[in-house]
């Protein structure tokens, strides 16, 4: 359970220089829309912080060794974890309030040869809330995410790596049909934002739960829509495409790197072809790319051309690149987008599933469909990104 208070206290005059600190720290974060922040012990006592700026880590600073102690029990203290036990991972959450924003920290502490290094994550809980507007989907993928949205069973599957922005889509999705006639039921590891009305169920290490147990007992909840934080083993594919074929509507989100892969991994996971066409209302794939900042960008030759390859978008005379300012914390991006490709379950594509290129044929049908390198392209013409940009958020989800 989180300890909902604003902010880190003093209890004495020993403490208060790091909880002074702390707190400039976490409101710099807030404030700066940050969305890490590591505390690393270094050899001679101290501990380094950096933090996570678009995606790159920074260093900020470096605590005095006689501070570094009492900062990683400020932050126990703040999760209500023991303060004594210096030999296991910890895991823990609690509330930051900053200018009337309720910022939920999941905090994670590991012990290493010099100290510690404790990581804290920033969710920002706005973007528990955000409809599906605001997800800057293009028109077409908007239409049929919310037709998918809209069938009273069936499966919407959401596909990419870690941090491409999945749960916030999901959320989104969840946030439109959460009415109050409406039973939703979520299983997550970890629960990353508290979402009104929606049971929601942790699972995962600590927990004693499993996606595939918390699916059985969802079950008997009498839901309406499910949300599966990330169908990872073939229990859980097949509870939850079952689930979509008997009257529920199944949110989750599957590592893929395509919406056309997310049928290869489901039958990876030991689903047949029938049961996928018949579950399975629409797959949705995405990526999270950083947009150029406006205060610094100037324009530059495409620095990879070949990243529109294969794209059917034309390569264009120049693009923009940020060189670097205050207002951007000099890494020449401002801001994140989320780039999306989208395929209904249509007769065609359903009559073509097994066949790679029949299935992206019949994706090529549909009007909304473009592939994510498209998308990305699409983005660089348009001035919001760059090359650059673009082929390191393709190239991670293809590591990933």
């Amino acid at each position: 359970m989180s300890v909902v208070t604003k902010n880190f206290i003093s209890t004495n005059d020993r403490d208060r220089r790091i909880t002074d600190r702390l707190n400039e720290i976490f409101a710099l974060a807030t404030g700066k829309r940050w969305s890490d922040i590591h505390f690393e012990s270094l050899e001679d006592g101290s501990a380094e912080v950096r933090v996570r700026i678009r995606g790159r880590l920074k260093q900020l600073e470096i605590i005095h060794p006689d501070d570094a102690k009492l900062l990683i029990n400020k932050l126990r203290y703040r999760a209500n974890l023991d303060v004594s036990d210096t030999r296991h991972e910890q895991d823990g959450r609690f509330v930051q309030e900053f200018e009337g924003r309720r910022i939920d920290v999941r905090l994670n502490i590991v012990h290493t040869n010099f100290g510690y290094s404790a990581v804290v994550r920033l969710l920002d809980s706005a973007n528990a809330g955000i409809p599906i507007e605001k997800l800057q989907m293009p028109e077409g993928i908007e239409a049929a995410f919310r037709w998918g949205l809209s069938q009273r069973e069936g499966a919407v599957l959401n596909a990419g790596p870690t941090g491409s922005g999945k749960t916030t889509t999901l959320y989104a999705g969840l946030n439109s049909k959460n009415t109050e006639d409406t039973k939703i039921v979520t299983a997550e590891d970890p629960v990353e934002y508290i979402l009104k009305r929606i049971q929601q169920i942790p699972v995962g290490e600590g927990t004693g739960r499993t996606f595939s147990s918390a699916l059985r007992a969802m079950m008997r909840q009498d839901p309406d829509v499910i949300l599966v934080g990330e169908i990872r083993d073939a229990e859980t594919a097949s509870i939850a495409m079952r689930a979509g074929m008997t009257g529920h509507l199944v949110m989750a989100s599957i590592h893929a790197n395509s919406s056309l892969e997310t049928y290869s991994r489901l039958q990876d996971l030991g689903l047949p072809k029938h049961i996928i066409g018949a579950s399975v209302r629409l797959f949705i794939a995405q990526r999270v790319v950083k947009t150029v900042c406006p205060h610094c960008r100037q324009k530059a030759s495409v620095a990879l051309p070949e990243v529109f390859n294969d794209s059917g978008v034309e390569v264009p005379g120049w693009e923009w690149v940020g060189s670097g300012c205050e207002s951007c914390d000099e890494t020449g991006y401002d801001d994140r987008m989320a780039i999306f490709e989208a395929i209904k379950m249509t007769r065609p594509f359903r009559d073509a599933l097994g066949d790679e290129q029949a299935m992206e044929a019949a994706a090529r049908l549909q009007p909304q469909y473009q592939t994510l390198r498209t998308a990305g392209c699409n983005l660089i013409v348009s001035g919001e990104t760059n090359s650059l940009e673009i082929d390191r958020a393709l190239s991670e989800g293809l590591a990933g």
